[in-house]
């Protein structure tokens, strides 16, 4: 489960990292309270809709920050991937691997120049 919420954070958090926060178009957090208000907003009480959410948000919050973490950690390929989506809009798996391939390439060529 941890594994799947980490998944659903991604698109949220990328497109964070990438655009300002009030420019996020979607995300698990408005997904999930959007899916409570609609579903349960009419038969719950306000006090029992506030602990729910805040339950939820304390369930994202891991995932959210493990997101996070994973997306600094390859921020190359997440600005890449980011630019050539905005360019193409879709991308195969095959041209994703490519061009990650391309930009390790690149990126161990320019530590070896560093060395030198």
């Amino acid at each position: 489960m941890i594994a799947r919420l980490n998944v659903c954070m991604c698109g949220r958090v990328a497109q964070e990292l990438i655009f300002a926060e009030d420019e996020v178009t979607l995300g698990a957090f408005s997904d999930l309270e959007r899916a409570m208000d609609t579903k349960y907003g009419k038969s719950m009480s306000t006090k029992t809709r506030l602990l729910i959410k805040k339950e939820v948000r304390e369930l994202l919050e891991f995932p959210f920050n493990n997101a996070k973490n994973i997306l600094a950690t390859h921020i190359n390929e997440h600005h890449m991937l980011a630019y050539a989506l905005l360019d193409h809009e879709t991308l195969s798996g095959k041209h994703i691997k490519e061009m990650i391939g391309q930009l390790k390439s690149e990126l161990n060529q320019q530590q070896h120049h560093a060395q030198l």
